[in-house]
């Protein structure tokens, strides 16, 4: 696969300013750490701690990837927040490690991050390649869709034609609750006109939970999914998810600040 290297490339300048505590709480939602399904257990796992850290018209946003998930979170900031707009990688641990809850600006000059605060500077050094920088690329344009549309253009070739929108709290209960199952493996069900029904089983042990829709369904669908959802949405300030996926395809999940998008659990 030809990767687009042209992503992996350091802007030499970037400037914004923050709250350096509220960057941390982002970019460890970007980590998406929690309980994964390995073969016949469930184990405790992250992404990597590559991420991409971009400023542009919509704010601040935080990106990481791996070979099966993407996820994005955006802070909206004020423009006077923005100095200059841009887009950098680093090393999420060797970052959070620095950012306190005081105001901090980050300044980005030729290769090195310098965070300021108070009477204190930090610097760490930018990282120049990211192993799946490429599948940030790829999931660029989805961000920039309007959820209230029946559809998904995830990329050229992969369209979700299944949507249903729910109570995020509601979600993440049902999710927080599967969990106690204990193989981090939950089936994900629709059907037209009716509602969302997450469940997960092991042995003798099943956990269900039916969610309202929101909005009507006018679809089927019905997939797998390995992944700790529930602490990540427990950090949106949205009330509502909306999830795109048809059977067996990647979903992808929604709210005004958080984009995930994980390909299906296909093994039995």
């Amino acid at each position: 696969m030809k990767r687009n290297y042209e992503q992996n490339k350091v802007v030499k300048h970037m400037k914004f300013t923050m709250n350096g505590k509220r960057l941390k709480e982002k970019i460890n939602i970007c980590l998406l750490k929690g309980k994964y399904n390995q073969g016949m257990v469930s184990t405790k796992s992250q992404l990597g701690n590559e991420i991409k850290i971009t400023t542009d018209e919509q704010g601040v946003g935080i990106e990481n990837a791996d070979s099966s998930t993407y996820i994005r979170v955006i802070e909206t900031v004020s423009n006077e927040a923005i100095q200059e707009g841009g887009s950098v990688f680093v090393n999420a641990e060797t970052m959070c490690k620095y950012l306190l809850d005081e105001r901090t600006t980050f300044t980005l000059k030729e290769g090195v991050l310098l965070m300021s605060y108070g009477t204190s500077v930090v610097q760490i050094p930018c990282i120049e390649r990211h192993g799946f920088s490429h599948v940030m690329g790829r999931f660029k344009s989805m961000n920039n869709v309007d959820s209230s549309q029946t559809e998904l253009q995830v990329t050229e070739k992969l369209l979700l034609k299944t949507r249903a929108v729910v109570n995020k709290q509601d979600m993440i209960n049902a999710m927080n609750m599967a969990e106690k199952v204990g193989n981090s493996i939950y089936t994900i069900r629709v059907k037209a006109g009716g509602d969302m029904l997450i469940s997960s089983d092991r042995d003798s042990q099943m956990f269900s939970s039916r969610l309202n829709t929101i909005e009507e369904v006018t679809r089927d669908a019905i997939a797998c999914i390995s992944l700790p959802l529930g602490k990540a949405l427990e950090q949106s300030t949205d009330d509502e998810v909306v999830v795109y996926y048809d059977d067996d395809m990647p979903f992808v999940f929604k709210t005004n600040d958080i984009t995930i998008m994980r390909a299906p659990r296909l093994e039995v």
